[in-house]
């Protein structure tokens, strides 16, 4: 048996690879191979694929810590965001490529499609198409949409079988129990399958012990389990000694939690095996976390921009948002990585704008408290998520098409020309980063 697993293309108004790999597919991709499969895999947001050699690429396609700007093509807008002063774009392999890929792979009997943020769906519907023309098997769909957005994607996507839940979780959670080599956070097959593989995504956990009123990864995962500190250690050894790796990104929500239990002693492992590589933590890390020993072992062990969650200053907001970040801990946070060595420079600052009872004056409030620390800062635009308190706020209704969930749109239509003011006065207070 043969299954073609497929990573879609990013339908959006910007996008931007911090080290963003399909997780979730490539534990598809363990789990089949544990049944017995033989598997291709096309990525398209694969910006290292060999077939893309001889494309000019955009400005920091690359950076020395290889993540930067897909490639692109303007696409017509959908009839949702007629109004918005930007252009849509399609992200990642062109079109003629991945034909040209589908050309050489050996006809599968099966195929499996992931999808991210439930406004990317285009990218899935569009892959789909594509290969349900080409190939008469059987088409599965999982992923982030499938799953927050069941009903849509089983109505319009034109897949044979919608998965809602967690193939590449549970399931692989089990298996891997069976091969202790692998620990719980099963990747080695699946990054095999890339040609150029330039750096590892990892969640080093599933779940999160945090209800945000904003976030909704609870939906996907409702139990907070984490993986053997001894496993991930020896995964990143394979990757940074037996394939050159050097560059790893953590995508955990929760990566400080009861940090002594789990994130330092990854930490302390890697000191002891004299692993010599980068760390980037682009989900953000918890501010009230970040003791002095965590700040310590970051800047021994090589994260070098490290990155913040800030969600703002004023106390009311932060209560009904879940209070994780305070003025307080955010400063102490600070005052550790600055006494472990950093520079203020050095560091990145998540700011979360577009929350549906969150006001300009808040945002630019907590931008000005953040830019004062001469940090890095990105502006984080809200995504109204299906499940999460806020959406109930957010003037969405379940049934409305996810196209209205993309973050631009919204905070766009919230704010108007507010968002432009925010981001030109921020230029004038600090310096920007990315954050997607």
């Amino acid at each position: 048996m043969r299954a073609l697993l497929v990573n879609p293309w990013i339908y959006d108004f910007a996008a931007y690879d911090l080290w963003s790999k399909p997780i979730g597919l490539l534990k598809v991709a363990q789990f089949l191979k544990t049944l017995g499969f033989d598997i291709d895999l096309i990525d398209c947001l694969d910006r290292f694929h060999p077939s893309l050699a001889g494309i000019k690429k955009p400005k920091n396609y690359s950076t020395r810590y290889y993540d930067g700007h897909y490639l692109a093509e303007v696409v017509d807008k959908p009839e949702a965001f007629r109004d918005i002063p930007r252009y849509y774009k399609r992200y990642g392999m062109p079109l003629d490529i991945f034909h040209s890929l589908l050309d050489k792979v050996k006809p599968p009997d099966i195929i499996f499609v992931s999808s991210g943020l439930t406004y990317w769906y285009p990218g899935a519907f569009h892959c789909i198409d594509i290969l349900k023309k080409r190939f008469k098997v059987p088409v599965i769909l999982g992923g982030v949409y499938a799953t927050l957005c069941y009903e849509h994607a089983r109505e319009f996507s034109g897949a044979d079988y919608v998965h809602r839940g967690k193939i590449g979780t549970d399931t692989t959670f089990c298996l891997s129990r069976v091969d202790a080599k692998n620990g719980i956070c099963p990747y080695f097959f699946g990054y095999s399958l890339y040609s150029d593989l330039k750096y590892v995504t990892m969640r080093t956990s599933k779940g999160c012990p945090f209800r945000c009123s904003y976030c909704g990864w609870y939906n996907l995962d409702e139990e907070y389990e984490r993986c053997d500190s001894e496993d991930i250690l020896e995964q990143i050894e394979y990757f940074n000694k037996e394939k050159n790796i050097e560059n790893f990104s953590f995508y955990d929500d929760a990566l400080l939690y009861e940090s002594s239990l789990h994130f330092k002693k990854i930490c302390n492992g890697l000191v002891e095996r004299k692993i010599k590589a980068n760390f980037h933590t682009p989900n953000a890390l918890h501010c009230s976390f970040l003791d002095e020993e965590t700040a310590y072992l970051m800047k021994r062990c090589g994260f070098p921009h490290p990155r913040l969650g800030f969600e703002g200053i004023d106390k009311k907001m932060l209560a009904r948002s879940g209070a994780k970040t305070t003025c307080e801990n955010f400063q102490k946070a600070m005052d550790n990585l600055l006494n472990a060595g950093y520079k203020a420079a050095d560091v990145q600052v998540n700011i979360l704008i577009g929350l549906p009872d969150q006001t300009v004056d808040e945002v630019n409030e907590a931008i000005s408290f953040a830019a004062g620390k001469g940090v890095r800062i990105c502006i984080e635009e809200y995504s109204p998520v299906p499940g999460s308190q806020d959406f109930k706020k957010s003037g969405l209704k379940k049934g409305d098409d996810p196209l209205f969930h993309n973050n631009t749109a919204y905070v766009y239509k919230r704010f108007r020309a507010k968002t432009q003011e925010i981001k030109d006065r921020l230029r004038h207070q600090a310096p920007l980063t990315r954050c997607s």
